[in-house]
């Protein structure tokens, strides 16, 4: 059962209260009832008087009355965002959260009954924005908004989740997700450090996160590596045989095995369910910076910082060749997911693409300005993607490469 499952249930049963008369049951249509909940907001007194004065425009009454609401309950997980930041659109209330202020909810407000009510909701208004939240002010405009101002936390829904049509969607409450959910889905679009992993004696300079998820390496200066487990953030083993600092890390993808580079320039294959080292590479001039394992594990790529590319032979351990022909190699190198071709970046501007087997290059691709510091493959590898210091990220597709 996943989480919107749980929510989804919760809101039946809201749905549920909302529509019966007795007060044991439920307390929203109690317009006594005082405070700020996930369910209702219920505003009187000076509060009123400030924001619903005699004369003012419903969209103004109506946007002030879901500020309050969504502020009172939220604060300080989210931020209002100014008026001239909403895209010209009067009626959307933006908020952004505070930490992170890329990430964005939407807020809508309308009046009327459960059986009728639909908050119209468009693709263009939700750009950036993370989810919706619908707010209901029952009763009919705008009698009914200023003598029994009463919000009612109708429910929120993901982007991912809203059924478009043309670019538009209508949304009932029973579309939505309960909106007691709401803060606990915003914390987690969140990035939180919930383990803070002990143990090197020096800066840590790589780390690498097993395919299964489940398992940690960090390489460091203090020339160790180290192996975590991820879920309980305890320390399974350390790894010691580099008289220098490690300067990468990278797992097989089978998990299997790890290769780390190491400023005393060798290369170290680790068995990682032993912790044994089954070979040591020799061939690098200088410090090994970038490691990066074939899909079969049976070939390595690794490059230093002398802008030297080797391909290893894993199940010999032999060196079976250096990439000839460039004189500014740059350390990033990527293998792509069917193991026939090996990237490199480069100080000349430019992305070289080699044939893993032979070693002869493919092709150039050029249209960076500055040195190429990064390079990375999709799974299908149909899409690569390069990081350049002229400060652009480029993403090739099979049809440009």
């Amino acid at each position: 059962m996943d989480w919107t499952t749980v929510l989804r249930s919760q809101q039946v049963d809201f749905i549920r209260r909302l529509q019966c008369p007795s007060a044991i049951l439920h307390q929203l249509t109690n317009p006594q009832l005082k405070g700020y909940h996930c369910e209702l907001t219920v505003v009187s007194g000076e509060i009123l008087a400030q924001i619903c004065q005699p004369g003012e425009a419903v969209a103004a009454l109506k946007q002030a009355l879901a500020s309050l609401a969504i502020q009172n309950y939220l604060d300080p997980l989210i931020t209002p965002i100014n008026i001239a930041d909403k895209k010209g659109s009067d009626s959307p209330i933006y908020f952004r959260i505070t930490s992170e202020p890329k990430i964005r909810i939407i807020v809508k407000i309308d009046c009327g009954d459960l059986e009728t009510i639909r908050w119209q909701v468009n693709r263009p208004e939700m750009e950036d924005c993370a989810a919706t939240v619908c707010l209901l002010i029952p009763g009919n405009l705008p009698g009914d908004l200023l003598a029994d101002p009463r919000v009612i936390w109708a429910g929120f829904l993901p982007l991912e989740m809203i059924k478009w049509k043309n670019g538009e969607a209508s949304v009932k409450i029973e579309d939505l997700l309960y909106s007691g959910g709401l803060r606990v889905y915003l914390q987690s679009l969140l990035w939180n450090c919930w383990q803070t992993l002990i143990g090197h004696e020096d800066a840590v300079l790589s780390v690498a996160i097993a395919p299964n998820g489940q398992t940690v390496a960090s390489g460091s200066r203090d020339k160790t590596i180290k192996i975590w487990n991820l879920e309980t953030g305890t320390l399974i083993r350390t790894l010691r045989g580099h008289s220098e600092a490690v300067n990468t890390v990278s797992f097989s993808d089978n998990g299997n095995l790890i290769a780390s580079g190491s400023s005393d320039k060798t290369i170290s294959i680790w068995d990682v369910q032993t912790g044994e080292s089954i070979r040591t590479l020799y061939g690098h001039s200088d410090n090994v910076e970038s490691v990066v394992f074939s899909p079969d594990s049976q070939t390595l790529a690794s490059s230093d910082r002398d802008k030297t590319i080797v391909i290893w032979d894993l199940v010999t351990g032999e060196l079976i060749r250096r990439l000839e022909g460039e004189k500014n190699l740059e350390r990033p190198v990527a293998i792509t997911p069917n193991g026939q071709a090996i990237t490199s970046g480069s100080m000349e501007k430019t992305i070289r693409i080699w044939d893993l087997k032979t070693g002869e290059p493919i092709r150039s691709l050029e249209g960076h300005t500055d040195t190429v510091e990064a390079v990375a493959f999709s799974p299908d590898g149909k899409t690569l993607v390069s990081g350049s210091i002229d400060k652009t990220v480029k993403v090739w597709q099979r049809g440009c490469i």
